[in-house]
């Protein structure tokens, strides 16, 4: 009945070629054209409520006793 946290990242490259035509008839043409993505994440999980698993199970009293 203890928190646990995890963690998790990631970090992604892509390189590619892009054409962009506009309404006003402009274009933009890029190659090698990079895009750099950080994502990064933690996460508390606590269970306050488990259903009354941890006495029907036995252990119960041990956290009690």
């Amino acid at each position: 009945m203890l928190p646990s946290v995890d963690a998790v990242g990631q970090y992604a490259i892509d390189n590619s070629a892009t054409k962009q035509t506009f309404f006003s008839g402009e274009v933009r043409e890029r190659d090698n054209a990079d895009q750099r993505v950080l994502d990064a994440a933690v996460q508390l999980n606590w269970t306050v409520f488990d259903g009354l698993t941890m006495f029907a199970t036995g252990t119960g009293s041990k956290h009690w006793s």
